[in-house]
């Protein structure tokens, strides 16, 4: 299935991480009696994947300069020296420059010097004179920090032992309410590097080796799209609920009702504003490599407040309906913008040309799963028939909803004619609008891997049709395939594992009852039924109900986040 599992949510993966390129290209050798003694750094640390702002090597992805922060331990234990007081580093192509340049980064220059960056344009001029340092060998270890851009990071350091622990970022900017300006909350990529603690002997850098920093961006890249495939219909309009204070309600402003709406029961769970400050805290105790932190705090630039934080996101805006009938709507029009406002909505934060969102991350633990709950009209394509439908819910499991630096997530949501809303009746469901079609996630290379949920398919010999749809009978067997992309999966009952399957009697009333999206978010409650069992092949699982009610089958398609599930409730007589 060319390593497809289907879903859409996408993530890209840190500069630093899981890499095949090293960057930096050229590592010479040092001679004993000159570079080896010279402090001199590496600026970037791997490929990047498509969640950033900025493409291509990473001195473009960082502007081609960042602000380090170097001191070495002293005599008396637990205390420091300040060597590199936030000096500015910038990309210089010409390595014969100085002899603090052996890996293409300067940080030699006479106070005023002008530091360009990407396209030559001007960065600022350093403020004093940078001097060339040299390895301490009679220091036990050094601590470095870094970032960019320079003008938004300050470092802060202990006042008793000198030594770096934290960091203040300024003028942070990420989506999270519909934006009615032209001003775009995607300001330029923050990088922050991994704090590095390098020891005399130690690896992977050790004195005498440039210092090779590890950079982060704190964004984070969001797009939400919806597109649908009822037969002879087309939405006409569309609108999303939010959580308000005693659970999802429908936004009072029109304006709002048209955007994408993602939706968590936990407070504040999503972070952003126009203009936000971050805090940085560095660990460099323990047995593991140094640490550091991130949280937000109301307050940007000048100390002017820009932060917010709520239980609802806000996508891009469908005016008139839902124009994608495909997730890939290249049918649309042959021009880019046109094909993503089809399919991800339109919003002034929005990048036109891909339909990212750039957001703040999530910092809440554990994630919460996200809901998505909507009413929409259907308008026949042939007479001006009309059907509304009521309270369309799908949800995204927990495992997929963390926000995390530097990654990007696309989340693909297709209405079909299936379950779960209703047309004006809430005990007797029609349609089956929202069901998730994908997620993609994008590894550092730019890989992307497609998680796809599979679907539940239930059969029962004499089982009844009704218009709110099928009724199971008790004591007759009831055959489980759970099939993706045509194919039957392998199954198991071996709890949390990948083809897990169960079964769970959620009760005999109504409210007893639970949707998938419920369950989604919820899990479900009890102990699973004992009387499962699977074919010789394992593609198909039977049970047998002995008393009447609501029953969920569960599967377990991914156990590679902590664990994802498709449900399927039924009803049995």
């Amino acid at each position: 299935m060319n390593n497809k599992n289907y879903f859409i949510f996408a993530a890209a993966v840190a500069l630093a991480s899981c890499s095949v390129d090293e960057y930096m290209g050229e590592n010479p050798e040092f001679t004993q009696t000159t570079k080896e003694n010279i402090i001199g750094f590496g600026g970037g640390t791997g490929s990047m994947s498509r969640a950033t702002q900025n493409t291509g090597n990473p001195e473009v992805m960082l502007d081609k300069h960042f602000k380090v922060y170097g001191c070495k331990s002293t005599s008396t234990s637990g205390t420091y020296q300040t060597v590199f007081n936030n000096y500015w580093v910038w990309y210089d192509e010409n390595t014969a420059s100085s002899t603090s340049n052996s890996n293409k980064w300067e940080y030699v220059g006479n106070s005023g010097k002008v530091i360009t960056g990407n396209n030559n344009t001007t960065v600022g001029s350093l403020q004093t004179n940078q001097y060339i340092k040299y390895w301490d060998y009679s220091a036990e270890h050094y601590h470095f920090v870094a970032g960019t851009p320079q003008n938004q990071v300050t470092f802060t350091t202990n006042s008793t032992t000198n030594d770096v622990t934290g960091a203040t970022i300024k003028n942070l900017a990420g989506h999270i309410s519909p934006s009615g300006s032209a001003t775009s909350k995607s300001q330029t990529p923050v990088y922050i590097s991994a704090p590095i603690k390098i020891t005399k002997n130690s690896t992977p850098t050790k004195y005498g080796e440039a210092v090779e920093l590890t950079f982060t961006r704190l964004q984070t890249k969001v797009r939400v799209g919806i597109y649908e495939t009822i037969p002879g219909y087309k939405i006409k309009s569309i609108k999303f609920y939010k959580q308000g204070t005693n659970g999802l309600v429908l936004e009072d402003d029109d304006n709002q009702m048209n955007n994408v709406i993602l939706t968590s029961a936990t407070d504040n769970y999503f972070n952003g504003g126009a203009n936000v400050k971050a805090t940085v805290g560095y660990t460099w105790t323990g047995a593991n490599a140094p640490t550091y932190t991130v949280n937000y705090a109301h307050g940007g630039v000048n100390g002017t407040t820009g932060y917010e934080s709520s239980k609802n996101w806000y996508g891009g805006k469908f005016e008139n309906g839902v124009p994608a009938t495909s997730s890939n709507p290249t049918s649309a029009s042959s021009e880019s913008s046109t094909i993503i406002k089809d399919l991800y909505g339109t919003d002034d934060d929005m990048d036109i040309t891909n339909g990212y969102f750039t957001v703040l991350s999530t910092t809440k633990t554990p994630p919460s799963a996200l809901v998505i709950k909507c009413d929409f009209t259907l308008k026949s394509e042939d007479t001006e028939e009309r059907i509304n439908v009521y309270g369309a819910t799908a949800a995204i499991p927990a495992e997929y909803c963390k926000w995390d630096y530097n990654k990007m997530y696309t989340y693909i949501f297709k209405i079909s004619q299936e379950t779960n809303g209703n047309t004006g009746d809430p005990t007797n469901p029609g349609l089956i609008p929202i069901t998730f079609d994908a997620f993609a996630t994008a590894t550092a290379e730019g890989v992307e891997t497609i998680v796809q949920t599979p679907s539940i398919t239930t059969h029962q010999t004499g089982c009844v049709v009704t218009t709110g749809g099928i009724e199971y009978k008790t004591n007759t067997a009831i055959d489980i395939t759970v099939m993706n992309e045509g194919t039957a999966l392998t199954l198991n009952k071996t709890k949390d594992t990948q083809g897990y399957i169960a079964v769970y009697n959620l009760g005999a009333t109504e409210a007893d009852a639970k949707t998938e999206a419920e369950l989604t978010v919820t899990g479900p409650t009890g102990q699973a039924e004992t009387g499962l069992r699977l074919n010789d092949t394992n593609d198909k699982a039977t049970f047998t109900p002995t008393t009447a009610g609501y029953y969920a089958i569960q599967y377990c398609y991914d156990i590679t986040n902590g664990g994802a599930y498709k449900y399927k409730v039924i009803e049995v007589q």
